[in-house]
């Protein structure tokens, strides 16, 4: 009796091991996912734009932030792992990465998209006048539709490097504008009765893509370069406080090295009403674009400086008599 006790007692003591082991077990291994994120594992980014660039946008575009995560550094990676995207009508947003530890890099992105961009993309590429949705090349974002006259055009960004530890990240970051806008502004007016039905441009030149590979600085690609064509159909000329006209402007992107702000040609033409067109050529590198700059273009485009007149003064007198001087006799043959 008293081994088969000792025997039952063994077997309940072993039992009891395995159930504890079992919940010790379960419970050390199974993260419950509604629990918030334990410190450390996340990365948030405060974001804002500068110049309130959220309420500049007119009624029908809204100012999006885009974060691209991406494994180790630029140097050695293009691996994109996570991208997260805020649309807001404030000035401020907030981003966070679930990670574990280790070496990221975060390109972060700033554009205008149209109010509706996201209802009417289901796949949710809502991309607009920027493509940011480049997988295989996550560090350059690129113009996708180029326009003249749209303040939409502008952008900002920026990048940033993080070590990842045990302990939480949050980083506060005021990004830069990334672009030049470029003026045309005629110092005259149009001649008196005439007006003008519309511009014509043939060639527009602008660099169309960013390369956040440098997180010093970000640059543009020389190499990638596009140019403009079209008409802006009757545009409105109002005479500014100087007495000057603005043509048209457009957005490009821009660097701060100097070795890459000398722009190609320009090619545009006045079409005035009842004249001949006015083509108007720009030389190659006679227009700088300066990262957030604005190079303003002027010359007598609508009609020529009218020449300053001025009086010629002759005061006259009638002398007396002659002065002296040597006579010379001719005599006829």
């Amino acid at each position: 009796m008293t081994k088969t006790i000792k025997k039952l007692t063994a077997l309940l003591f072993s039992a009891t091991v395995l159930i504890l082991l079992g919940g010790c077990s379960s419970t050390e291994i199974i993260d419950s996912p509604q629990e918030p994120a334990k410190k450390g594992k996340t990365i948030t980014l405060s974001l804002s734009a500068p110049e309130n660039a959220s309420t500049r946008a007119d009624a029908d575009h809204k100012l999006r932030y885009v974060a691209k995560l991406i494994e180790g550094s630029l140097d050695n990676s293009r691996n994109e792992i996570d991208r997260k995207e805020n649309i807001v009508s404030e000035g401020k947003t907030t981003i966070t990465f679930s990670v574990v530890e280790g070496l990221y890099t975060i390109i972060i992105f700033a554009d205008y998209i149209p109010a509706d961009a996201i209802s009417s993309n289901s796949d949710g590429n809502n991309d607009y006048y920027y493509d940011i949705h480049n997988t295989t090349e996550p560090q350059n974002i690129s113009i996708k539709k180029h326009e003249v006259n749209n303040e939409n055009m502008d952008c900002f960004g920026a990048i940033i490097e993080v070590d990842k530890t045990a302990d939480k990240v949050e980083e506060t970051i005021t990004l830069a504008r990334l672009v030049s806008k470029v003026r045309f502004v005629s110092t005259t007016p149009l001649p008196e009765g005439e007006s003008l039905n519309n511009i014509s441009y043939s060639k527009i030149p602008y660099y169309k893509t960013f390369n956040f590979t440098n997180k010093a600085n970000i640059g543009i690609n020389s190499l990638d370069k596009g140019y403009s064509s079209g008409t802006i159909e009757t545009p409105a000329l109002t005479a500014n406080q100087d007495g000057e006209y603005e043509l048209f402007y457009y957005y490009t992107p821009a660097s701060t090295n100097k070795d890459l702000q000398a722009m190609e040609a320009y090619s545009f033409t006045l079409n005035i009403e009842d004249n001949e067109p006015k083509p108007i050529p720009i030389g190659q590198g006679k227009v700088p674009v300066i990262r957030n700059t604005v190079t303003t273009v002027k010359g007598e485009f609508l009609s020529p400086t009218e020449p300053t007149k001025g009086d010629i003064i002759l005061n006259l007198s009638t002398p007396d008599e002659w002065g002296k001087f040597e006579s010379t006799t001719w005599q006829a043959q």
